[in-house]
């Protein structure tokens, strides 16, 4: 561990040494400044931290699927129609890409507030057009489930699965239906 700590060092001094002069203080700080990537720690039922990243994989997605879906998941489109009574408007897709923030991280569709931001009328008719298709036919759009990122608590211990916070990355297209619902 000691001999690939030393060969980082070098490799951030060599890369400091070889930029210009101008830039040599500024990436000596921001070498300095730049914030270590935490490592999750993962206890079992015993207390003690866990070492195999399959099994940490498993016991964190447990977890947190029962927290997320818990015991009763209701499957979508079961029974009965699944058309909506207003079906959603160009209007309110448009308004909804609106409420979209900007500079935040894209979900798994890799798309960016901005770039929604930038589409036409008939875009919005296109995309109103699909998600009362969804309804209508009783099918799923792929708008995958998100991403999940965790991190530690702040001021709580390391290890038990109830202080990790869980972030999801759902997607840009998702938020769009999800504001929609939301104003509904």
């Amino acid at each position: 561990a000691t001999k690939n700590y030393a060969t980082k060092i070098d490799n951030i001094a060599m890369e400091i040494n070889a930029a210009p002069d101008s830039m040599k203080m500024y990436n000596a700080v921001r070498h300095i400044k730049q914030k270590r990537k935490e490592k999750l720690i993962i206890k079992d039922d015993d207390g003690k931290v866990m070492c195999d990243n399959k099994q940490i994989v498993d016991k964190i997605k447990n977890y947190f699927e029962i927290k997320f879906k818990g015991e009763n998941e209701i499957e979508p489109f079961e029974d009965g129609d699944s058309s909506l009574d207003e079906p959603i408007t160009a209007i309110e897709i448009n308004q909804a890409i609106i409420q979209l923030k900007n500079n935040r991280a894209p979900g798994i569709d890799t798309i960016k507030a901005e770039e929604l931001k930038c589409l036409n009328e008939e875009d919005h008719v296109y995309m109103a057009d699909m998600f009362n298709g969804m309804f209508e036919q009783k099918r799923h759009l792929n708008l995958g489930s998100g991403k999940l990122i965790l991190l530690n608590k702040p001021n709580k211990a390391k290890g038990p699965l109830q202080n990790l916070r869980p972030i999801v990355l759902l997607s840009t297209i998702r938020k769009v239906l999800s504001l929609i619902t939301l104003k509904r």
